[in-house]
């Protein structure tokens, strides 16, 4: 019997909490290690304890948290991150991929810049929403969150959780060809079919795939360092170190 998502399946706010998506998971990559409920529980705990400000939690959206947010917000908004860029850099045994043809989805990786849409959680309720979150996007733990500065669209400036693609990860795609990935073509039953990762680690000249989606700007680097030193200086150039990325944040 086939342990791809069922015809007409939806990704809901109570397919997540049952348990269903993890589940899902598990039957379609039993390799994988998947997280658990107290896994998730701290993992928030962890990320609201080290949260930079005060008040209600922002949220940054970039793939399909911008149509199915599943969250309870309040408010949401045009926003735009500096320092990471929105990259199909994350194999999947689901939806558009299976174990013998994986697919690729989005992940928010280093360099660059990305439009997106912030969503704003109550703070009373952050911690629960939070948590969906976590068991959405934390299944096998192939993120790591982290919290980024963005500026919306009406100039607003502020923190927001986002989910950064994990280097570590076993289904990290790393350096994939530009247009196959953003652009993969259909395989069996609908299913998109990537082609496979041409380097281990960025060549000397690194052009980012972020110019390949709309809204988004490229970037480029010629640093020769490997993924885990590159990751070193983006976070210092994020910190606000050169002229270039200092800003006034509040």
């Amino acid at each position: 019997m086939s342990t791809n998502p069922p015809k007409g399946y939806r990704m809901t706010r109570e397919a997540v909490m049952s348990g269903e998506i993890r589940r899902l998971v598990q039957a379609n990559d039993p390799a994988a290690k998947v997280m658990s409920d107290e896994e998730h529980r701290a993992g928030v705990a962890a990320m609201l304890a080290k949260r930079p400000d005060k008040g209600d939690v922002w949220v940054f959206a970039y793939g399909s948290l911008i149509w199915n947010p599943m969250i309870h917000f309040t408010d949401k908004r045009v926003a735009t991150v500096h320092g990471f860029h929105r990259r199909f850099c994350l194999w999947t045994h689901l939806g558009r991929g299976s174990a013998s043809a994986p697919g690729l989805i989005l992940g928010l990786d280093y360099g660059g810049a990305c439009r997106g849409v912030a969503y704003r959680i109550e703070q009373s309720k952050a911690r629960e929403e939070l948590e969906l979150l976590w068991r959405r996007e934390m299944v096998t733990g192939s993120y790591a969150p982290r919290w980024v500065r963005m500026v919306t669209q009406e100039g607003g400036r502020g923190w927001a959780v986002a989910f950064i693609i994990n280097h570590g990860h076993a289904r990290y795609a790393g350096c994939c060809r530009r247009r196959a990935s953003s652009n993969p073509s259909p395989g069996p039953k609908g299913r998109s079919v990537p082609a496979p990762p041409i380097c281990s680690t960025p060549p000397r000249i690194w052009k980012c795939s972020a110019s390949a989606i709309p809204g988004c700007s490229g970037c480029a680097t010629s640093s020769p360092k490997p993924l885990r030193d590159r990751r070193k200086i983006w976070n210092k150039l994020y910190a606000g170190m050169t002229p270039a990325l200092s800003l006034k944040w509040h």
